[in-house]
């Protein structure tokens, strides 16, 4: 069995080919698989900003508030006329899938909250929905590794949150 990884986001553009490797999978307790990148992708565990909620039939790690708490202070520059996006410089080559749902041939997903430092290194990282907490787990940790190049508003590089989505899928 060929277990993928799928690495999607609408937040993010890619800069990176995914194929490049960056990073030794350093997941002791997961099966490392290739980590792909597919911007078609539109399943899984998704947080909807408007209900403060996640996909229906998904675990909500991250109550509306906590999302909000998190976000406050990360907006990037009040007032700015300019913003850009922020992207993904490098993606590891390889990361964990759960290996009690690789076994099984379970796909899954999670959806996690990266907080980025004006100079794009990650603060922190915070896992918001997912069908199931070890693919939460295992989206944090990837997303932890990835490199990030930061927003800039007006030509400054700012803070930011981004929300990172991951689709795990053992079929492919």
């Amino acid at each position: 069995m060929l277990a993928r990884f799928l690495l999607w986001t609408a937040v993010l553009t890619v800069s990176a080919c995914a194929s490049q490797p960056t990073v030794v999978n350093e997941l002791s307790k997961t099966r490392a698989v290739k980590l792909l990148d597919n911007p078609g992708a539109s399943y899984g565990a998704r947080y909807d900003r408007a209900t403060g909620r996640c996909t229906p039939g998904t675990v909500q790690l991250l109550s509306e508030d906590e999302f909000e708490t998190l976000r406050s202070g990360w907006r990037g520059a009040p007032g700015a006329t300019s913003c850009s996006d922020t992207k993904k410089q490098q993606i590891p080559a390889t990361t964990g899938y759960p290996e009690v749902f690789a076994r099984l041939n379970v796909s899954g997903s999670a959806q996690v909250m990266v907080r980025l430092e004006a100079d794009g290194q990650v603060e922190s990282v915070h896992p918001v929905c997912a069908t199931d907490s070890a693919f939460a787990q295992a989206a944090a940790e990837t997303a932890m590794r990835i490199v990030y190049s930061p927003r800039e508003c007006d030509g400054v590089p700012v803070r930011s949150v981004i929300l990172v989505p991951f689709n795990y899928d053992w079929k492919k």
